[in-house]
């Protein structure tokens, strides 16, 4: 009995299986035309056309240099006694910052001061001298008109009395020249303390580097200290070909550096060189960062983000929404009234975010598939789910302008060419 029930038991179960897939085959061809089952429905997410603020960020990479730099040296040679500022010390404008030995010139001006007091001295006994021979040149003067003294006498007279004045010329000449002796030595003498000084920039720059130790014996114009303004400093950047013609002077200018991952600082181009480098087919970009409190130091690594443009309405779509296809221009897939099917629309393409794009052309209602684009075509059937987003991805609620990277103003959807 067992060996013919199990055989039957097999046969009534494969009737039946063969029975119900027989069924599902001719309800199929009874529901689709030509006896084809209909693709089923794609589920997509779609989102409503809106407007939004964007901003079109350019991101270049450099390094920081200060405004300005020089070397502090003496204008005489001699032994440096002290160093009066150390690395990193402020330094104000006209500060003394080092003492030169001035012994030397101290002695020669001690010298000089005797022998003034020698020539002084000398000056006062040709003044007495002079004085004399010119009573003498009256007295024999007033006797000639007389014609009590012959004319020999008169001009041995004046010959003594213009005698007196030419010493007293030439002592008092003397005395001139050293005071002029002593004036050089004084000028040597303050050379001696070596001061930092400059004519333009800030009233306080900093010691970057000392270049000369205490005791070490140094000649004229020999750097002692190295001094550099870095408020504000300056961020040189490469620019390529490709970006160089919408650089302007005075665009905002944002700039991180990993030494202060948190912060965010900000500048302005201030100058674009007018030849690109052979080598590389890029050109330098300055650009002025204020920097009151000393953050950024020269030799920095930056990355900036330069604000190319901005749109106060611009048409924005979620960045998923835009279909490519080679040979073809970009578009996108409009949601149809009837929430079943979809119409694909060419666009023109303007800024574009990590998160939303602008639509330049044409004008768009409604609403764009943001989800599942990529598997459509024109005669796609789609299920949206029931659900609909009432905001972009990237974009705020109430139309408020889309989030992108954070624009030197802080301000919203900024764009990266």
């Amino acid at each position: 009995m067992k060996k013919i029930l199990l055989p039957v038991i097999a046969l009534g179960l494969t009737s039946a299986l063969g029975f119900q897939i027989y069924r599902n085959i001719s309800a199929v061809s009874q529901t689709a035309p030509g006896g084809r089952r209909p693709s089923p429905p794609i589920a997509v997410e779609a989102v409503p056309v809106r407007q939004s603020q964007l901003q079109s960020l350019l991101q270049l990479t450099g390094s920081t240099f200060p405004q300005a730099e020089f070397n502090v040296a003496p204008r005489v040679g001699g032994r440096v006694v002290k160093l009066l500022v150390d690395v990193g010390d402020a330094v104000r404008n006209g500060q003394v910052v080092a003492l030169l030995d001035s012994e030397e010139t101290q002695q020669q001006i001690a010298r000089l001061q005797a022998d003034m007091g020698v020539t002084q001295a000398t000056r006062q006994e040709a003044q007495v001298a002079l004085d004399i021979a010119k009573r003498e040149y009256d007295r024999v003067k007033a006797l000639h008109l007389k014609k009590f003294v012959p004319d020999a006498e008169l001009d041995q007279a004046r010959a003594a009395f213009e005698s007196a004045q030419a010493r007293l010329g030439v002592i008092q000449a003397q005395i001139k020249q050293k005071e002029a002796e002593i004036k050089v030595e004084r000028v040597r003498l303050s050379y001696a303390q070596v001061r930092a000084s400059w004519s333009q920039g800030g009233a306080v720059r900093r010691v970057s580097q000392k270049l000369v130790d205490e005791g070490a014996t140094v000649s004229a114009n020999t750097g002692l200290l190295a001094i550099v303004d870095i408020n504000p400093i300056r961020a040189l950047l490469e620019v390529t070909e490709k970006d160089y013609g919408r650089l302007r002077a005075g665009q905002l200018v944002g700039l991180k550096t990993d030494a202060f991952p948190e912060r965010r600082f900000e500048g302005t181009v201030t100058r674009i060189a007018p030849v690109l480098k052979n080598t590389t087919r890029t050109a330098q970009v300055e650009v002025r960062v204020a920097n009151p409190e000393g953050a950024l130091k020269p030799g920095m690594f930056v990355r900036a983000e330069l604000l190319l443009e901005t749109r106060a309405k611009a048409q924005v779509v979620p960045l998923a929404a835009i279909v490519r296809k080679e040979n073809e221009p970009p578009a996108v897939f409009l949601l149809n009234p009837d929430r079943e099917s979809v119409r694909r629309v060419p666009v023109k393409l303007g800024i574009s975010t990590q998160e939303v794009a602008e639509i330049v052309s044409p004008p768009l209602t409604g609403q764009v598939i943001s989800l599942g684009s990529h598997l459509l075509d024109p005669k796609s059937k789609v299920s949206t789910g029931g659900k609909q987003r009432g905001e972009g991805k990237g974009e705020g609620k109430g139309g408020k302008p889309a989030r992108g990277p954070k624009a030197p103003s802080d301000a919203p959807a900024a764009a990266k060419p």
